[in-house]
């Protein structure tokens, strides 16, 4: 009864955490669509948040007082030696649209044809990242119903808010680095089902709890490349661009106190 409890639970927030995209892109289509270019910045709002919400985590706050930081910072370097090493290969074949934005050949229309702001989001890195959380947050929640059923009915709440909110960042993050609605759509849905993956690692495992916290690690150090290499670039190319930091501070200010305060509630 209770492991069905806990499948459940997992389920229930893949679900709600969908319908929510669903009804979010579907209703308010037209809303996103003439507010398209904030969404960027609510995205890097809820990142922020979340990357505060985690580092003020017991789980993370035991982690950052042992040598599993070194898992965050190697990953950090990975991440950073790969953009390095496309970065280059892209220096050679063209222009690098990190480097070249308000230079003479970044306004030519031959440019535009070549190169959109949006490739300087990485969608694989964000969807990496999200992948390793929930296999954490599956771990966890397994292991919260096993322990104390009350203490599990608790923590799916708080997963399903925040990954209901991180998630459909994720998904107009994906609509504007290029994927389809129905491509957004299931490249999320196939990262939410990890949280399954991390339910059955928990329940199997007698060190689901050290595999938590290393992927905790390493889904801190993906969280902080993507707000600094992928998000906030981005952000600020489109403020250049665009104008209007007015606006796009107070969206950022919205989404991350949102979140933050939401997760104090629960």
């Amino acid at each position: 009864m209770l492991i069905a409890q806990i499948f459940l639970a997992g389920f229930l927030i893949m679900s709600l955490s969908l319908i929510g995209k669903l009804f979010t892109y579907g209703v308010l289509r037209g809303f996103v669509h003439r507010h398209f270019k904030f969404i960027t910045t609510s995205a890097l709002g809820v990142f922020v948040a979340n990357l505060y919400i985690l580092l003020n985590e017991d789980l993370v706050r035991n982690i950052l007082s042992t040598d599993l930081v070194v898992y965050a910072v190697i990953c950090i370097f990975v991440l950073v030696l790969i953009r390095i090493y496309f970065a280059d290969a892209h220096h050679h074949h063209g222009v690098n649209p990190g480097e070249c934005f308000g230079t003479h050949e970044c306004q030519s229309n031959h440019y535009h044809e070549k190169v959109h702001p949006s490739s300087m989001i990485n969608p694989v890195r964000i969807l990496l990242g999200d992948s390793m959380h929930n296999i954490a947050d599956g771990i966890l929640l397994s292991i919260a119903f096993l322990s104390n059923p009350q203490a599990g009915v608790v923590l799916t709440v708080g997963i399903l808010l925040h990954e209901f909110t991180q998630e459909t960042s994720e998904f107009f993050i994906l609509k504007e680095a290029g994927y389809s609605t129905r491509k957004a759509l299931i490249a999320n849905f196939a990262v939410s089902s990890t949280l399954i993956l991390g339910i059955i690692a928990g329940m199997l495992s007698s060190q689901a709890i050290e595999y938590a916290s290393i992927l905790s690690a390493l889904s801190l150090g993906v969280l902080i490349y993507i707000i600094f290499a992928d998000l906030l670039p981005y952000t600020l190319m489109r403020l250049k661009r665009d104008g209007g930091i007015l606006a796009h501070s107070v969206i950022f200010a919205i989404s991350a106190c949102v979140i933050i305060l939401s997760s104090q509630v629960l």
